[in-house]
């Protein structure tokens, strides 16, 4: 081992963005409002299901809206239905916010963060304004519609005849005219006969002008000062700007990590009782799945303004969402057959990177090391055998300290052994190799998913402590 000691703890360093999301689901059957007969999101529905992700399902509301089911504390919750420019990830000049989703007379508030819709939803009670120009009830002089959830301005037009569709502002109650009677005081906006009942009062207000699934909702106050949503984002507070008597768009301010403070305990440790420590600090980070997970790599942690690079040759492709497994695909630097092939080591950022297919394809499963005679070469990255003939992968000059933080972590993380030539590279590495800034920044953003740190980045010198790994 390299001898010597920490020489302190740094602090908080550079803060990384915002998230986006992906999902995907099957069609359920519909009842008014797009949710499903007794499921997730549906009023008065039956048991939730477990989920890692939201639930995405297009045109699962009729009409060309999507249905978001929210998850929320892994399970699938309220929902509500949505047009394309409010689904998570569409560009955006202000929040948007649609009812569905929280409790009764509640908004939920989409934030626009860097023009960008983010998954970073609250509800709220009152104090917005619509984006289309008006309040709800209120859109101004637009065509009216017919009685469907819609994107559209305008107030819905009862239909003659009441076909079960969600009247998202037209007549109901005892006013219909064709329909069977509603279920309760309180509705979903449509003649419903069924049980299911939202809670929200159906007064036959004009149409918001956003898909509101039928309930018509009075018009809440302006605002006067900033909202503050305490963890109303990853990592941070949510602060929603109140201009001229309006709030407009949200920007996520990162909570200040005091790493003095989070490191504290595992001071003067050494060795066992060190991994031991810090083993309890990176353990139970918030798993993403690993389908989720290579949406982030690509859309978030790894991608430079629409630019995603393999780590391995430098090869750059222009993306925001993971691309064709034939183009590049995600690397596993601990690799799924040697140990991160179960979650939540199969999706933990803090190790996979995105590479060239071909290429990973080469490196395989086989050891990192320094190539003595390579078999082929590709963007400064090598294949072939180290100087005692084991047949093994050598990492560009610019990723082997990030790999080598990557692996240190992992094997902390998951309690696995790294065997003795390879931790001797990952250590030489380290050193040769410090957090650059892009690490450092890739580092932040991994934390606001994961809500877990690397040490090994926050502390290049902690290797110098243990012995063994």
């Amino acid at each position: 081992m390299e001898s010597g000691c920490s020489s302190g703890f740094p602090k908080a360093g550079a803060w990384g963005l915002i998230i986006l999301l992906a999902g995907c689901g099957t069609v359920p059957e519909n009842k008014p409002g797009g949710f499903t007969s007794g499921g997730p999101g549906s009023p008065g529905g039956g048991a939730d299901r477990s989920c890692a992700n939201h639930e995405i399902i297009p045109n699962g509301c009729g009409s060309g809206l999507t249905r978001v089911t929210l998850c929320r504390g892994a399970v699938l919750t309220g929902g509500f239905c949505a047009s394309p420019s409010q689904l998570f990830g569409a560009q955006c000049k202000e929040d948007q916010f649609v009812a569905g989703g929280c409790a009764p007379s509640e908004y939920l508030v989409i934030p626009c963060v860097n023009n960008i819709l983010v998954d970073n939803t609250y509800c709220t009670a009152g104090g917005l304004t619509r984006s289309d120009g008006g309040a709800p009830g209120q859109d101004g002089q637009s065509p009216p519609d017919f009685g469907e959830p819609d994107a559209s301005p305008g107030p819905d037009i009862q239909p003659p005849e009441d076909i079960g569709r969600t009247d998202a502002g037209g007549m109901d109650a005892e006013q219909d005219s064709g329909g069977d009677p509603d279920a309760g005081p309180d509705d979903l906006g449509s003649d419903d006969p069924t049980s299911h009942d939202t809670g929200l009062p159906d007064g036959g207000l004009a149409d918001t002008g956003v898909p509101d699934a039928g309930d018509d909702t009075p018009p809440p106050p302006g605002c006067v000062q900033d909202r503050v949503t305490p963890n109303g984002c990853p990592g941070g507070d949510l602060h929603t700007r109140c201009e001229s008597g309006r709030y407009t768009t949200s920007e996520c301010r990162k909570r200040q990590v005091d790493l003095e403070g989070l490191y504290a305990k595992c001071r003067q440790l050494r060795d066992g009782a060190l991994l031991a420590c810090l083993r309890d600090l990176v353990s139970g980070h918030r798993a993403l799945g690993y389908d989720n997970a290579k949406e982030k790599l690509f859309g978030v942690v790894n991608n430079d303004n629409g630019w995603v690079e393999c780590v391995y040759t430098g090869r750059r492709i222009q993306t925001r969402t993971e691309p064709g497994s034939s183009n590049m695909n995600t690397e596993h630097s601990w690799p799924q057959s040697k140990g991160a092939d179960d979650e939540p080591a199969r999706s933990d950022l803090n190790h996979l990177y995105p590479t060239d297919s071909g290429t990973n394809s080469r490196r395989s499963n086989y050891p990192f090391c320094e190539v003595v005679n390579s078999s082929w070469t590709g963007g400064g990255s090598k294949l072939g055998s180290s100087s005692n003939g084991t047949k093994c992968f050598e990492p560009r000059d610019v990723h082997k300290g990030d790999l080598a933080r990557s692996m240190f972590y992992f094997s902390v993380r998951y309690n696995m052994k790294i065997d003795g030539e390879q931790e001797a590279f990952f250590r030489r590495w380290n050193k040769a190799d410090p957090p650059s800034e892009w690490e450092k920044g890739r580092h932040e953003r991994v934390f606001q998913l994961q809500d877990r740190r690397n040490p090994f980045v926050d502390i290049p010198d902690l290797p110098d402590l243990i012995g063994d790994f």
